[in-house]
């Protein structure tokens, strides 16, 4: 009994991480579009820099924002620190 039960948990353990892994590139091929989309409407972006912008962002504890009021958090990071440059 209890190695039948191991071996249903290690199943579903897989079939998780089978699925995290295909959403992981699905998100990769996404950032890739963004990229080019980026490229295409001439604007410079550096990612290390939002990466660590936004990481700062949420550790925040005074930050409280709805689903709107975050857009507008990420453009002021993205103009305030210089991440998003118009060539």
């Amino acid at each position: 009994m209890l190695l039948q039960n191991l071996k249903r948990k290690e199943r579903e353990f897989e079939m998780e991480f089978h699925k995290i892994a295909n959403q992981k590139i699905v998100m990769q091929e996404r950032i890739s579009n963004l990229k080019t989309d980026l490229r295409k409407m001439d604007i410079d972006l550096d990612i290390n820099a939002i990466t660590m912008a936004t990481h700062d962002s949420d550790n925040d504890s005074t930050s409280t924002s709805t689903a709107t009021g975050g857009r507008d958090t990420y453009r002021q990071i993205f103009y305030s620190t210089g991440i998003v440059k118009r060539k």
